[in-house]
This record gives structure tokens, C-alpha cells and sequence, in this order.
């Protein structure tokens, strides 16, 4: 399962790529009011995507939050590989320890 972190981060990503005709730079208030977050968390999501190129910042009077064009280019995956990290698609979807390929999730062996 992918964390909130994450969506909120692919929410506000979508958000910003799609104001990126217009030529506009988002504040993280504006940000955070459209994807439904809390203000300082959306600052660290955004923090972090600027960190691994999915979307840009500029600082100053005329900087906010932007994706440039080769940035609309991106999949889905880099967003989740920057914030929960790769291992969420090898893990148990329900959080369980015990599940392998040995003993496997108990949930899927009870739908059979």
C-alpha cells in the first residue's frame, strides 16, 4: 500500500503539471489547499519531489513550485519510488510480517 505522503504527493504533482501551461509558479499554500493537505506537510512533499526532479522550485519573490516540460514526461512509479520507496510493491499489502513466498499472505490463500 502506498503511503498518504504519497498520494498527496502524485495529488499535488497532477496538480502543478497541470498548470504548467499556464507558466504560473504555486505557492505550497495554494498547493496544499487544492490537494486537501496540511500546509507543512505538502512543504516536505514538495520538498522532496523537487529533490528527485519531478516538479522544480524557485525561491524568492517570483519562485513557487513548477514542472518543466521534459518533467511531464514522468511516470507515476517516480513519484512513489522518491516518497515510500520501491519496497512497497514487495511487501504485504496489509502490513503483515509473516507473509513469503513460503507461507504466503493469509488473505489471498483464504479467498481461494
Amino acid at each position: 500500500m502506498i503511503s498518504k505522503a504519497c498520494k498527496y504527493g502524485i495529488r499535488a504533482a497532477v496538480y502543478v503539471a497541470s498548470r504548467a501551461g499556464e507558466g504560473v509558479k504555486l505557492n505550497v499554500k495554494d498547493i496544499a489547499k487544492e490537494v486537501d493537505a496540511p500546509e507543512a506537510f505538502t512543504a516536505k512533499i514538495l520538498q522532496i519531489l523537487n529533490k528527485y526532479r519531478i516538479i522544480t522550485s524557485l525561491k524568492g519573490p517570483y519562485g513557487g513550485f513548477f514542472i518543466e516540460e521534459y518533467q511531464l514526461e514522468q511516470p507515476v512509479i517516480n513519484i512513489v519510488n522518491a516518497i515510500d520507496g520501491m519496497a512497497v510493491f514487495w511487501e504485504c499489502g496489509l502490513g503483515l510480517k509473516k507473509c513469503s513466498e513460503t507461507h504466503p499472505c493469509p488473505c489471498t490463500t483464504s479467498l481461494k
